[in-house]
């Protein structure tokens, strides 16, 4: 049985960055749209139907101040690929829709982590990451000290949650989404958002990525960090973990840094990574988003697309048990480190 779920699910093999990368893919296609929801710009990306349409690629220079968007010309192939289908009609329902909001970190954007996003999707669940505003990349490239102590992204996701409650005509399109079954999961600034509203009514899991922050609900909580991280040590992640209430899995991947937990690694290669391309062409770069924008891209780190495997797998797998199959065991994961020898520290208290 275990053999048959896991070619039925998680075995398929998903194209990324024109690279063929062993996921965990689930049986639907992925949609995604841009949606204002309470004044945050969000990407959602929901369940699909079949269909041979070519995936979608994002304009990484929306993302960047107005200012500088024109200083990277389109041959330069400033974009991010997806294994995902912009306004792509929504699956057959046979049940409403589990949600995941992606909360990510400083100097991020709402599809730093396009592909793990993509990957819980097709597991059928929707999945709303939002750009939070002062910490986001465009701002944080011009305020960067003061967008980190003015931001907000505690009350951003409120307001995402909020949109979900009151049935906002926004997300119609989704269907019927599960208002009482919400995994927050959150990147390095953005763990300690989901952290804090762990405690959120309808909220049934979290993932916490290259962060800290205990959790002393009583839910299912997955904590994961990067061995080599120099920004969040791996020691917050351990903190975390043993400060946490059961149920928990801790994983920790080897020479994986910082940006590990997002797609920022792999995009613009033949520049040597986003950062080094937008210094290339004249994007003024400030020395706090300099740093954040190398851990865990450089030579000798894990490599980006391993990641992923790795990541994807495990996220998937841990919101499937504790959202879709009931089980809430952590069954799901105990074969994980066997699988990927990446993760050097693995942990679960269930």
């Amino acid at each position: 049985m275990k053999l048959l779920c896991f070619i039925m699910f998680w075995a398929l093999t998903t194209s990324l960055y024109g690279v063929e990368t062993s996921a965990a893919k689930g049986p639907f296609k992925v949609g995604t749209k841009t949606v204002k929801l309470k004044g945050l710009t969000t990407q959602i990306f929901y369940p699909g139907q079949p269909t041979n349409a070519k995936n979608y690629r994002f304009d990484l220079r929306e993302y960047l101040p107005s200012r500088e968007q024109s200083k990277i010309p389109v041959d330069a192939d400033p974009f991010m690929d997806c294994d995902c289908v912009e306004g792509l009609a929504l699956a057959d329902q046979s049940q409403p829709w589990p949600i995941a909001i992606y909360v990510h970190g400083a100097a991020g954007f709402r599809t730093a982590s396009a592909n793990l996003a993509a990957a819980i999707a097709s597991q059928g669940f929707v999945v709303i990451g939002a750009d939070h505003p002062w910490i986001q990349l465009k701002d944080i490239l011009k305020y960067p000290r003061l967008g980190m102590l003015i931001s907000n992204q505690k009350r951003d996701v409120q307001k995402i949650l909020t949109a979900i409650r009151e049935n906002d005509s926004r997300l119609t399109f989704l269907g019927d989404l599960a208002k009482d079954n919400i995994a927050l999961i959150g990147h390095s600034a953005g763990s300690g958002a989901v952290a804090a509203l762990s405690g959120e009514k309808g909220v049934t899991a979290v993932v916490s990525m290259a962060g800290n922050g205990s959790i002393q609900r009583p839910i299912p909580k997955l904590i994961m960090g990067g061995m080599d991280d120099g920004l969040i040590r791996f020691g917050a992640q351990e903190n975390t973990y043993e400060a946490s209430s059961k149920p928990k899995v801790l994983a920790g991947l080897e020479r994986a840094g910082h940006l590990a937990f997002t797609d920022i690694c792999a995009l613009m290669p033949r520049y040597g990574g986003i950062l080094e391309a937008a210094i290339k062409f004249g994007v003024d770069v400030p020395d706090l988003v300099n740093s954040l924008g190398k851990d865990g891209c450089e030579e000798g780190d894990l490599d980006a697309r391993k990641g992923w495997e790795v990541i994807n797998y495990g996220v998937t797998q841990f919101l499937l048990d504790a959202m879709i199959t009931g089980k809430k065991d952590g069954s799901n994961l105990l074969n994980w480190k066997d699988q990927f020898p990446e993760i050097e520290v693995f942990k679960i208290d269930y």
